[in-house]
Order: C-alpha cells, then sequence, then structure tokens
C-alpha cells in the first residue's frame, strides 16, 4: 500500500467518527452557516476581507464569529462624500492608495489653519446615553504626516468642560485618554503598513450626534496653525455599540452584520468537542454533548469576537 493511500485511509477513518474539523481553509461541508448583512474578516497577513452576507467570515485566521454590530458612520469606504465634512480650511483628497481590502479606496485627510481646521467630522448618529461605543478607522502612518489622531464619538465620557480629543501617537501607537474616563483602546498592525485603531469609550449624557477624527497636537487639542498642513491616510471608519468588531462596510445608510448561525450535529459516540481559538491556539473543551444532538458554535461559545477565530473542532467520546 502507498503512503499516501495509507493517509487517505487514516483521514477517512478519522472524519468517520467525527475526527477534526478545520476552520482555516473552507467551512467544513457539516457546519450549516448563515449571517445577514455584508462582513470582514483579517487574514494572518493582515488584508481585510470581504464577504456577503451569508458567506461565512473564514480566512486562515479561522472562522469568525462575532455578535451582530451595526455601523453607524455611513460611505465608511466613499471618502470624499459629502457625509463626510472636513471642517473649516481642512481637505480630503480621495483614492490615494490602496485601503487594508487592496482596493484604491483610501483617502488623506489634511489639517487647515483655522481653530476647526484640524477636524474630519460626520454627524447624525444615533447615541445611547451611557452606553459603551467603539469608534475606530483604519489608519497608515507615514514620514512628515500628523503625529496625533484623536477620536471622539458623541462626548464619549469626557467631563462637561474638556475640550480635548483622545488621541493615538502614530509614531509610536502610544495612547493618551488625560481628561476622559474610561477610555480604552484596541490596535492591531495589519498589512503594507495600515493600523487597526479602536478608541472605546461610554458616551456622556449630554449628547452631541456626531463622530470627529481630529489631527491633534501632544495635549489632544484639535486647533489652530500647529497642525496646519499635517495629514493622516485612512480608510473604513466606523462607529459600533459594543467593543471593537470587523470592519462593516456601510453605503449611504448605517448597516448590520447580523448574529450568524452556525451549526454541526454531534457524531454518535461523541460527548466532548476540543475547540482550538485565536492567536494563541487557545484550547477548550465543551464537555456534556448528546450524540445526535445539534451543537451551536455561536451562543455562549468563548471563541467569539475579533481575535478569537475558531481553527479546529475535535469531537471526543
Amino acid at each position: 500500500m502507498s503512503l499516501g493511500l495509507a493517509l487517505k485511509l487514516a483521514n477517512a477513518t478519522l472524519f468517520k467518527g467525527g475526527g477534526v474539523l478545520r476552520f482555516t481553509e473552507a467551512l467544513p461541508a457539516s457546519v450549516t452557516y448563515s449571517r445577514t448583512g455584508a462582513a470582514t474578516a483579517l487574514t494572518v497577513a493582515g488584508v481585510v476581507v470581504p464577504f456577503a452576507a451569508n458567506a461565512p467570515q473564514l480566512t486562515d485566521r479561522g472562522l469568525l464569529l462575532e455578535s451582530a454590530a451595526t455601523n453607524l458612520l455611513v460611505q465608511s469606504s466613499a471618502l470624499a462624500n459629502a457625509a463626510w465634512s472636513p471642517l473649516a480650511d481642512s481637505a480630503i483628497a480621495s483614492n490615494v492608495s490602496a485601503a487594508p481590502d487592496g482596493a484604491l479606496t483610501a483617502a488623506r485627510f489634511t489639517a487647515g489653519a483655522s481653530s476647526f481646521g484640524g477636524i474630519l467630522r460626520q454627524t447624525g448618529q444615533t447615541f445611547s446615553a451611557g452606553q459603551t461605543y467603539a469608534q475606530e478607522i483604519f489608519a497608515k502612518p507615514s514620514a512628515g504626516t500628523a503625529r496625533y489622531l484623536g477620536f471622539r464619538a458623541s462626548n464619549f465620557s469626557e467631563g462637561a468642560a474638556s475640550s480635548t480629543y483622545p488621541f493615538v501617537d502614530l509614531q509610536t501607537l502610544a495612547t493618551s485618554s488625560a481628561g476622559h474616563a474610561g477610555v480604552s483602546w484596541a490596535i492591531e498592525a495589519l498589512n503594507d503598513g495600515w493600523y487597526s485603531i479602536a478608541a472605546i469609550a461610554a458616551v456622556n449624557a449630554t449628547l452631541n450626534p456626531l463622530t470627529d477624527f481630529a489631527v491633534t497636537d501632544a495635549a489632544g487639542n484639535a486647533a489652530g496653525t500647529s497642525q496646519a498642513g499635517k495629514t493622516f491616510v485612512y480608510w473604513g471608519p466606523g462607529v459600533e455599540q459594543g467593543g471593537r468588531t470587523s470592519y462593516i462596510p456601510t453605503g449611504a445608510a448605517a448597516a448590520t452584520r447580523g448574529l450568524p448561525s452556525a451549526t454541526v450535529t454531534v457524531p454518535s459516540g461523541k460527548t466532548v468537542a476540543r475547540a482550538t481559538y485565536g492567536a494563541s491556539n487557545t484550547i477548550v473543551d465543551i464537555t456534556g454533548l448528546t450524540p445526535g444532538a445539534t451543537f451551536d458554535l455561536v451562543t455562549g461559545r468563548p471563541w467569539l469576537g475579533l481575535g478569537n477565530e475558531l481553527k479546529t473542532l475535535e469531537w471526543r467520546p
């Protein structure tokens, strides 16, 4: 018997008993999946991959399963659209470079010299006071660009008298939230010098239905001549209630990525599912399963969320 045939027979025996389901190349045939709304996921190399409704968010990082979320910011890739307001004498140049998904849709923001010339703004979002929101953007630093990028969705949790922005240093990726209680950050290096950056905070009870990205100084002030002419290249802005999620593309209206449904039948004789997930290959056993029953891959599972992509599921007695 040839080695190749022996391996094929061994694999056939493994999968006959349930075996190992692998989620880094294709969705296993035994898994039933559906999801409303377009979505994206990241590859190991840090490329954003788009997926149509009902297409599993599956890359070489594994199967991404996330809670439902809505991106409140419209025109997330048509960045010179009128929905985006570069304030005062600032400006947007569209389609200046390839975006994280490879399309030529990244834009450049250039700060003006006036007191509001460092602010890129979109108005009209609806926020719920006291709830947590993640404000996200893809940014690509380069020599000579703006150093500090400020974030503010609604009022976040700033003090009533605060006029500064929580910000990230695009050179060092250090963050500052001085004067803004409860702001946390999520930053991930992607392909071709891009970073995914998210500021996460509760919004203040005094609501302000707008979202700002701002060129700031080292104190978080988005003002005046010191920042005139400073630029940053960006793409894919978003604001979602809750924590950081994968990028949700939008057009003329806010868009929702629905909660996925993903199930598989527990094989005969199996009562344990051992899952491997995330960049650290975390292993967890789900016990007490009933052979022949439906196993829900979504509800209550520890591998939910960006960075926790499901890689393998092994059935055990």
